[in-house]
């Protein structure tokens, strides 16, 4: 038996350990790649409920090990991106924790958080939104997800998301028939959701030839080789390069929103949802409430000019106060928390802190091109343990409400006023503003 097709329990472990740093290290190499070459990387999003096999895909597309981990334990919670390389061309694919009735808004949040780390250094090439063959009804969570994802996608993007199902594997013929008469239904639903566009379909875990579905099922785990292969040959012909060329893709509604600031819960997909602006973290990001609908922005292609950008300086990321969309504009990458020069730049802070005496008058500019009223001049020495003391070392508003609007903005989560939510408070500062 080939031991790479199935890793051992602890071959699984340490490869569920390296997640994260897979994570990590494709952040890092996609940012870099836009900073150097001016080309942003194609990546595909994967949605859908809990348990309709998104990590297995995921694993599927990236030749990884470790991420579904094959146990009840595997759902994701945070999102985790992997590299994938289609017929000679790579792709990052971008795994998102599934939905359950109840926990939409938390994990609409999450999935919210990683496109806007990753909107401004890549594209988004196709989206991918599953659902279990063997479902036993089409529900009315299930009608709402997918008002939810059209709504995240808007109209202009439609022709980029792949309905897709899984688990096919059939034990008898009588099976198969009710898994194709699940199929006609679903497809109609999914139809009437979408007001009847024309939708694309793929069904991961039967045999294709070309780009046509030959109806024949594969067993999900004897045919894994095969069902991998497909889906592959599916991103290369809906998502490939040639396929970009051919067309400028729009971005999707959520990335646009994201684009202008418009708070999360004021997104199409977020009113969809029902979220409170009260809500944890529905705050974020501040800024214009005008909606991207009437200007799409069109993603960048290889089909625009290849040669490098000049290089510009990383600034912290402010929120946008203009009211025009501009599709030309390239905003200036986001400093990622996980940046290797942070302890550097915290150490240099602290070192300032302890050493100098600040005294600062009116404060310095605050997210938005607005400015901290400090009132009175602060004088003395600074803690720089405390999120209060670099807030002020940095002209920002540190009062509890200060902090608290400060937190929603830039989705710190965590029990407000907590120690480890005051910690994070104040490496976030550091890292935007030092």
């Amino acid at each position: 038996m080939d031991v790479e097709s199935v890793p051992s329990t602890t071959t699984r472990s340490q490869s569920a350990l390296a997640v994260p740093y897979r994570t990590e290290r494709c952040l890092t190499e996609m940012e870099a790649q836009y900073r150097q070459t001016g080309k942003r990387a194609p990546v595909v999003l994967i949605f859908g409920r809990t348990g309709v096999g998104k990590s297995s895909i995921f694993e599927d597309l990236t030749d990884s090990h470790g991420h579904s981990q094959h146990s009840i334990d595997s759902a994701t919670r945070e999102f985790a991106i992997d590299k994938a390389y289609i017929e000679n061309e790579e792709y990052f694919i971008m795994d998102t924790p599934g939905f359950d009735p109840g926990n939409e808004q938390r994990t609409f949040l999450e999935i919210a958080r990683g496109i806007d780390t990753i909107r401004t250094f890549t594209r988004v090439a196709g989206i991918l939104y599953l659902t279990c063959i063997n479902q036993p009804r089409f529900d009315d969570f299930d009608r709402k997800l997918v008002r939810f994802i059209l709504a995240l996608c808007g109209d202009t993007y439609i022709p980029h998301l792949t309905f897709v199902t899984t688990f096919w594997t059939a034990a008898s013929k009588g099976q198969q028939d009710r898994f194709n008469c699940q199929l006609r239904s679903l497809r109609c639903n999914w139809q009437d959701e979408s007001a009847g566009q024309q939708l694309n379909l793929y069904q991961h875990g039967r045999a294709y030839t070309a780009d046509e579905d030959t109806g024949h099922f594969l067993d999900w785990f004897d045919s894994r080789p095969q069902i991998a292969q497909n889906a592959k040959d599916m991103i290369a012909r809906r998502y490939g390069g040639q396929t970009r060329l051919r067309n400028r893709i729009p971005a999707p509604r959520i990335v646009q929103e994201l684009t202008v600031d418009i708070l999360i819960h004021d997104t199409e997909a977020g009113k969809l949802l029902m979220m409170s602006p009260t809500g944890s973290g529905s705050a974020w990001p501040a800024g214009s409430n005008r909606s991207p609908e009437t200007e799409p922005t069109l993603q960048d292609t290889d089909s625009i000019d290849d040669s490098p950008p000049p290089n510009r300086q990383r600034r912290p990321r402010e929120a946008r106060t203009d009211t025009t969309v501009d599709p030309q504009h390239e905003p200036e990458p986001r400093q990622p928390a996980w940046v290797s020069w942070l302890p550097v730049a915290r150490d240099s802070i602290f070192w300032l802190m302890k050493n100098v005496d600040f005294n600062l008058i009116g404060g310095g500019p605050r997210p938005g091109g607005q400015r901290a009223a400090m009132g009175n001049a602060y004088n003395g020495r600074l803690d720089p343990n405390s999120s209060v003391d670099v807030m002020k070392s940095f002209g920002l508003d540190s009062s509890r409400n200060g902090r608290l609007r400060y937190a929603q903005a830039h989705v710190i989560a965590g029990d407000p006023f907590s120690a480890s939510w005051g910690d994070a408070v104040r490496e976030d500062v550091i890292k935007r503003y030092g």
